[in-house]
């Protein structure tokens, strides 16, 4: 899902002496607890059954540019959970692919008699699958589910992302016996006999935990989260779960709808230290995700991932030295190997480094290795390219701020994420990189011209386990994601 309406700039040039001071809002960190109360000492909570439609998609990523942000409201979609069509018996295959030719190349001194030029194929690089992944829609019935895993085991990668929505898995307080909960462990028992590893993004605190229906956001008391890591731990999904990403984009208020804590890298950390405690009391070896922030800058809405970043080492992050730090170094149409910046009037994606791949990256390691992080890896759990040419659909509202999505094609897409995964994975301080995202485009996402729906590899029928188009990055991915001897 991407917010990048929510997401742009308010800054229109490095180092404007016009540039919006950030609100400075000094918060003592609250101690850290020793860990979670046990969920078996929780009274049972009668609350009221949530009514809300029960699908919704991964974490916010956005892309959009806008000098004001907007409050568009983020549109969720997905198959329903209650239906699920028969399994088919087989499932819907895409063309097979063939690497497009560079320009052919020719002696010096060309031969008459020796024939037309010989064509060379551009190589795709061979990448290490172990430390490649990709996010799959997760609340999904059975079948959809397994077609999921299929479709990413055709990849190559060995790591899934999966959104946990707290949200839609615990609608009525805390009961592990919800339906919703079992299917879900029964999906994530599967990936795993599919050989998968997998990642946990755990977002959207239930609004019987909250003081405020609106939007998205966290728990009012943070020990909350803590305590559904903890019941999620004791299910059969503890001894699964390889990686667990605490929280998804807090930097944007729309994820962040809370009056219990400030909208800043401080606050965030109020929230950490729980889950932390609830992760480390139940396993020692599960690797712990800070979350991932949008690359953004300052606005009503957003807050500048640097600063932000910052503002977390300043309420305490440099004390934990076993984890690792959550990246998403989105390009919008920039390709992976530019650098920040070169301005153009006619376009907006181009003037500051939150608009860069490698910026991204860069600035977020300086900042580590400041703070006493330089030995602690960063994890991309999100990136990504859209492209718009083939979906048959106008891009997202508002379309003047949404101009850069038309500059990608779909081979421009596929070129760009294996080339980032390319530039990532030769980093030693470069752990999994997830690009976003397999199966989002689909019906609803496309008939509301959802940003999301330019990121997916596959566009999904409506039954959601057939797809009617793959994207050439489906094809070219497994060429590159080989397994390392």
């Amino acid at each position: 899902m991407r917010q990048l309406a929510t997401l742009l700039l308010l800054l229109t040039c490095v180092g404007c002496s016009l540039l919006p001071q950030p609100n400075v809002l000094i918060v003592t960190p609250t101690p850290q607890d020793s860990g979670p109360t046990a969920i078996s000492t929780l009274a049972p909570q009668v609350r009221p059954t949530d009514t809300r439609a029960p699908i919704t998609l991964g974490p916010a990523v956005g892309a959009d540019y806008t000098i004001e942000p907007t409050a568009t409201p983020r549109f969720t979609a997905g198959p329903p959970t209650e239906t699920v069509p028969p399994r088919p018996s087989t499932f819907t295959p895409g063309p097979s692919w063939t690497p497009i030719p560079t320009r052919p190349t020719t002696s010096p001194t060309p031969d008459p008699l020796a024939g037309p030029p010989t064509l060379t194929a551009t190589p795709i690089p061979q990448l290490d699958s172990s430390r490649m992944g990709i996010q799959l829609a997760s609340n999904m019935g059975r079948v959809e589910w397994d077609a999921s895993l299929t479709r990413a085991k055709e990849l190559g990668v060995k790591w899934i992302k999966v959104q946990v929505d707290w949200n839609f898995l615990q609608p009525n307080g805390y009961d592990p016996g919800e339906d919703r909960l079992n299917t879900f462990l029964i999906n994530i028992e599967t990936a795993d006999q599919f050989g998968f590893k997998i990642l946990f993004s755990v977002a959207k605190a239930p609004n019987w935990a909250r003081s405020t229906n609106e939007s998205s956001g966290p728990p009012n008391d943070p020990q909350e989260l803590g305590n559904f890591l903890t019941l999620l731990l004791q299910t059969k999904m503890g001894p699964i779960v390889d990686a667990i990403e605490v929280w998804n984009e807090p930097n944007l208020k729309i994820d962040w709808v809370t009056d219990q804590y400030p909208f800043t890298g401080a606050g965030y950390m109020r929230l950490f230290g729980p889950a932390y405690g609830a992760i480390r009391g139940y396993r020692s070896d599960i690797i712990i995700v800070t979350a991932g922030l949008a690359p953004t800058g300052n606005s009503d809405g957003t807050r500048n991932d640097r600063e932000y970043l910052q503002e977390m080492y300043d309420a305490g992050l440099g004390r934990y030295q076993d984890i690792v730090i959550g990246v998403h170094p989105y390009g919008w149409a920039n390709p992976p190997d530019a650098r920040c910046c070169d301005p153009s009037a006619a376009r907006g994606w181009d003037d500051q480094p939150q608009f860069f791949f490698l910026d991204t990256l860069e600035d977020t390691r300086a900042i580590l290795n400041r703070n006493g992080h330089g030995s602690v890896p960063m994890w991309v759990t999100e990136f990504g390219w859209t492209s718009w040419d083939d979906l048959g659909v106008g891009i997202p509202d508002p379309q003047a701020d949404n101009l850069w999505m038309t500059e990608n094609s779909p081979i421009e897409q596929a070129n760009y994420a294996i080339r980032a995964f390319e530039i990532g994975l030769s980093r030693p301080d470069v752990g999994v990189m997830f690009l976003w995202n397999l199966n989002y485009a689909n019906p609803f996402t496309l008939a509301n011209r959802d940003e999301i729906a330019g990121y997916s590899l596959l566009v999904m029928a409506d039954d959601y386990v057939q797809y009617t188009k793959a994207r050439p990055l489906f094809y070219m991915l497994p060429q590159a994601a080989r397994s390392q001897p």
